[in-house]
């Protein structure tokens, strides 16, 4: 993604604070730590993302036939 992309993100992400929209739409449930004994995860943490620019970022997000995607095909 080039640097002016990046920057109508920070520009979208802005004027949406700005309107007091919601930012944050989706939590990932990451681990952020392993146990070396064990193997086991330790840790958890919340990612916090925003739909819309999720889908706008990465087509990943876009052609996933799951919440985060729905009514976003609508933008492009």
């Amino acid at each position: 993604m080039s640097d002016v992309g990046k920057q109508g993100h920070i520009e979208e992400l802005l004027r949406m604070s700005l309107l007091g929209e919601e930012l944050v739409n989706t939590q990932f449930h990451v681990f952020s730590a392993r146990s070396r004994s064990s193997g086991r995860v330790l840790k958890p943490r919340v990612l916090c993302a925003n739909n819309l620019l999720l889908a706008k970022s990465s087509k990943y997000f876009l052609d996933r036939g799951c919440p985060l995607s729905v009514n976003l095909h609508a933008l492009y």
